[in-house]
This record gives structure tokens, C-alpha cells and sequence, in this order.
């Protein structure tokens, strides 16, 4: 996700996720494998790290909490959800 401005506090959130192997819960590297197979309207808030067994997502910009709580359920994401 490219950086933007805005004006006064503003607020965004990254969640990181490990990818683990289902039968021994060790890390393997396929986060770059989950992100090609991502919904399209998903991608331009995932990115990869240095690290391939791990797959981010990111809010946009918010105001606050609540925000973030809005912009992370499904339903605010078009073409996702109810």
C-alpha cells in the first residue's frame, strides 16, 4: 500500500500473519503464493515482508478506532461479505 498524507492525527494499522504448515505448525514460505491467490479487491492491502512465511494487511487511513474496527470488517470491502 503506497503512503498518502492527511491532514491532522490520523491512525492505520498493520496485522501481520504467519503462515504455518498444518501438520507440524512450522513456519513455511508461502505468503507470496496467498497473496497471487487473494481476492483482487484484497491485494492492493496485502503486502509481503522480508520474511516469506509472512502475509500483512492494512487498514487505509483513520480517524480513529472505530475506524479501524470499520475498515477491517468485510462488509466495508466491496465485493466481500454481506
Amino acid at each position: 500500500m503506497e503512503f498518502t498524507s492527511s491532514s491532522g492525527y490520523s491512525l492505520g494499522v498493520e496485522i501481520e500473519f504467519q503462515v504455518l504448515d498444518i501438520k507440524d505448525l512450522n513456519l513455511v514460505p508461502f505468503a507470496p503464493l496467498l497473496l497471487e491467490q487473494a481476492p483482487k479487491i484484497l491485494r492492493p492491502r496485502l503486502s509481503l515482508e522480508f520474511i516469506k512465511s509472512i502475509l500483512e494487511i492494512q487498514t487505509g487511513i483513520c480517524d480513529d478506532l472505530r475506524d479501524v474496527e470499520n475498515d477491517q470488517r468485510p462488509r466495508h470491502l466491496p465485493g466481500i461479505g454481506h
